[in-house]
């Protein structure tokens, strides 16, 4: 094992037994192990009897060493591992060789070719029964997890778009493929703020001195129309409780993933008062009952961890941005001098990470055979390492080299602020001048487009501005478009109705058009003058999947999510707790 052998069980007997079922005397049957000689050939007397056997090597790593020998009339006939169910045909002999699991044993069973009616000239293992596929398709799950103390209250929630799991079985083959295209999850905590909740261009300007506690905490990127997570398995049928899998092929979608003491504490406190319930100790009956008693008396060895054999495991290269704001006491895998230095240089008691790129390279596993769990702890083991090694990289985004940036930073969150500042003043005149024009379906219009405008940069400022100042020449025209326009709708009446839109439309369109096109420039400088990255605000576009679920009553009670439910939590937030019931009105 990975990690050693932390304890040693010893049990009578096999897991592997050897069973003549012939009915044949003319024939002489001996089981050879690999890694025996002719000398320790064990004899297989017909009748049924279960004969136990093993090999003198059983943990060499040699691929041979779940092989075994059959010698029939000093013939000599090999199956390569007698952990795989299958059946081979001896038709000189007129005989058939099964390996398939007996309960919790492997048995190699001799049978006659009359008992399976199949005649064969050549030595082969039998298929694996007919084909069969399984295909599970899911556009949608969701989980919860939800805090019952000291208040119930909805802690996380993942949710998961189109699933999708195919599992075939192909002769002595299991393939199984599993895709989930995305995923999401979203901290239901109070005080958590998205892209429905938020003023996305104020926290842009104000990207540094306010913080930021995203509701969205790890979301794919979808990068190239790749799935969150894709599994590709082979898994071979075993005898025996060993799990084969000769490859294996793991992929994960680029990430982004927000850490924080304002979730992490709950979550970390949930998962403790889980784990407590089953570490409560001996009861007193217990003791009592053992006391005074030999120690061996009454004692059951543990089952033993079920082996896996890894031929081929590959795993993609996962990328992450990663924001961190954890409490430097919380840090407890660092030394103590290294966390006083960070505390030193980042004149605070956090550790920081701003949107920091962490690369976990690609990984050819090699071939494991071993517990499961040894395995995981492995491979775990593994990846911490290359976390380690990107601490240069992580320090970079940081709050230990933070110090140096800051006065760039202040600098260039005052210019985004007070940019922004003057553009959202231009555009609120704008919005009151257009209700002057006494036209309500140019004031719905301009609604819209102001809605719609994404402005993510000093071009795109621009270009906007240039389409506001083109609908103000625009608006030059209405002293002649609109009494027409009224004539033909309503006749004299639409005609003098129309010249007084007209008027004033000529007179305050290019005016709101002005104001409208220097909030767009204001904007535009407000977006190139920000100090957040394109993945901060990526992060910050984000809209949790919805909203948190309200519990009810005292005891939490859990009923479906509901829109309603969600916007009442959502608009008298914890004043509601121990609610009843919510009518409709």
């Amino acid at each position: 094992p990975v990690r050693g052998a932390l304890s040693v069980s010893f049990k009578e007997g096999s897991e592997f037994v050897a069973i003549n079922h012939s009915l044949r005397h003319d024939i002489h049957l001996a089981l050879r192990p690999f890694g025996c000689d002719d000398r320790h050939d064990i004899h297989l007397p017909s009748g049924g009897k279960e004969i136990l056997y093993g090999w003198p090597r059983p943990m060499n790593n040699d691929k041979k060493n779940r092989s075994v020998t059959l010698v029939v009339n000093h013939k000599l006939f090999t199956i390569t591992d007698v952990r795989k169910a299958s059946r081979t045909q001896l038709a000189q002999f007129n005989i058939s060789v099964v390996v398939t699991p007996k309960g919790n044993k492997a048995a190699l069973s001799i049978e006659d070719n009359n008992a399976f009616g199949a005649r064969s000239h050549t030595i082969q293992p039998t298929s694996g029964g007919s084909p069969l596929a399984v295909e599970i398709k899911l556009s949608r799950l969701g989980i919860s997890l939800i805090e019952d103390s000291p208040r119930p209250c909805e802690l996380l929630f993942f949710s998961f778009e189109l699933l999708r799991l195919e599992w075939k079985k192909e002769n002595d083959l299991r393939l199984l493929n599993m895709a989930i295209s995305e995923a999401q999850a979203d901290c239901q905590l109070p005080g958590r703020v998205d892209a429905q909740t938020t003023d996305r261009r104020r926290n842009e300007s104000l990207g540094l001195i306010k913080s930021e506690h995203p509701a969205v905490i790890m979301a794919n990127c979808a990068e190239g129309d790749r799935a969150f997570f894709t599994l590709s398995l082979k898994r071979g049928v075993s005898s025996s409780h060993d799990i084969l899998i000769p490859s294996m092929d793991v992929a994960f979608d680029t990430l982004d993933i927000t850490v924080d003491d304002k979730w992490l504490g709950p979550v970390v406190r949930w998962v403790e008062g889980i784990t407590a319930k089953g570490m409560m100790g001996v009861e007193l009956q217990d003791v009592q009952r053992t006391a005074g008693q030999h120690i061996i008396i009454g004692y059951k060895p543990p089952p033993l961890p079920r082996v896996v054999q890894m031929d081929h495991l590959h795993i993609a290269p996962i990328n992450l941005t990663v924001w961190c704001r954890l409490k430097l006491r919380t840090l407890s895998f660092l030394p103590q001098y290294m966390r006083a230095l960070i505390q030193v240089l980042s004149f605070s008691g956090k550790f920081t990470l701003d949107g920091a790129h962490v690369k976990l390279e690609d990984r050819a596993v090699p071939p494991h055979r071993g517990s499961l769990t040894d395995f995981i702890r492995g491979l775990v083991s593994e990846y911490s390492m290359s976390l380690l090694q990107s601490t240069a990289a992580l320090l970079g985004k940081s709050s230990v080299l933070n110090l140096p940036r800051v006065p760039l930073q202040f600098g260039m969150t005052g210019v985004s602020f007070v940019s922004d500042t003057v553009g959202i003043a231009f555009g609120e005149a704008a919005s009151v001048l257009s209700h002057l024009t006494f036209d309500d379906d140019y004031v719905n219009q301009q609604r819209q487009i102001r809605q719609k405008k994404e402005i993510r940069g000093i071009h795109d400022g621009v270009v906007e501005a240039g389409k506001s100042l083109a609908e103000g020449v625009e608006g030059l025209f209405d002293v002649v478009t609109k009494p027409i326009e009224g004539a033909k709708a309503s006749g004299i009446g639409g005609f003098f109705s129309g010249m007084g839109r007209g008027v004033a439309g000529t007179v305050v369109k290019p005016i709101s058009k002005i104001g409208q096109a220097l909030a767009d420039v204001g904007a535009g400088i407000a977006a190139t003058a920000t100090p957040d990255s394109a993945s901060t605000k990526r992060r910050r576009m984000r809209p949790r999947f919805r909203q948190p679920r309200l519990l009810y009553s005292e005891l939490g009670i859990v009923r479906p999510w509901s829109d309603l439910d969600g916007e009442v939590l959502r608009q008298l937030g914890p004043c509601i707790n121990g609610i009843e019931e919510v009518i409709p009105w």
